[in-house]
């Protein structure tokens, strides 16, 4: 830096940076946060390259939320300030592993932490999972019934609500029955089943909307691809 005579504000030259060690900084929804710690792997990739996939290490966790938008700059100023209920992130540094000689400081990237892995588990995919209240003896109410039946009596306060559990509609003898599952850690399409299904159990597959609206032991038409089909 250098300041000239005319003024005491110094004015930028150069900037010599080692590009031998290289890190991406990403922004983690407030949310996420709590499942990253220091060393975790990371797949880091760069808009300018596309279709090249870079391996890197969780190395930083930022302590502070930043309110989303804002720049680092502005992060002290936001400290002990009423944000309200704006969505904040977290900074989170990841050190990159062998970065190509084409990769230069600035760009913009996004990151894929991985948080946990599991092998040899039970998945569902993520759209089979729905919420469903259940009585005190585990019969599933229906979405309809229990709209109607607390709308009649809410003023008396006479209706019990019952607790939501997550589950799945298994298909047994053509029908789609509720069955109540614990989940575990969640990806992209799939979710984890800890307990509730077996291995080889026919599952419905829907939008949430319709899967809230299904009801208990509804009497399902079950189609056999033939060869040739489109996949779904």
């Amino acid at each position: 830096m250098v300041i000239g005579a005319m003024s005491f504000s110094p004015t930028i030259l150069m900037t010599v940076a080692d590009l031998s060690v290289m890190e991406a900084e990403v922004m983690v929804d407030e949310t996420d946060i709590r499942n990253l710690t220091l060393g975790q792997k990371a797949v880091v990739e760069v808009d300018a390259l596309e279709g090249l996939e870079i391996e890197g290490e969780v190395t930083e966790i930022g302590a502070s939320a930043i309110v989303r938008g804002s720049d680092t700059s502005q992060a002290q100023a936001q400290l002990g300030a009423n944000t309200g209920n704006q969505p904040k992130d977290f900074k989170v540094k990841i050190v990159l592993k062998d970065p190509p000689a084409s990769l230069r400081p600035g760009l913009n990237a996004s990151a894929d932490i991985t948080t946990s892995t599991r092998d040899g588990v039970i998945a569902v995919p993520i759209q089979a999972v729905v919420v469903r209240e259940v009585d005190e003896e585990g019969n599933v109410l229906e979405a309809g019934a229990a709209a109607s039946s607390e709308d009649e009596e809410e003023d008396r306060g006479t209706r019990k609500r019952g607790e939501e559990k997550d589950g799945v509609f298994v298909v047994q003898d053509q029908k789609a029955i509720f069955t109540p599952v614990e989940t575990g850690i969640m990806g992209d399409t799939e979710i984890e089943i800890l307990k509730g299904l077996e291995k080889g159990q026919e599952i419905v597959i829907g939008s949430y909307r319709t899967l809230r609206q299904l009801e208990n032991e509804a009497r399902l038409k079950v189609e056999k691809k033939k060869k040739g089909d489109a996949k779904s």
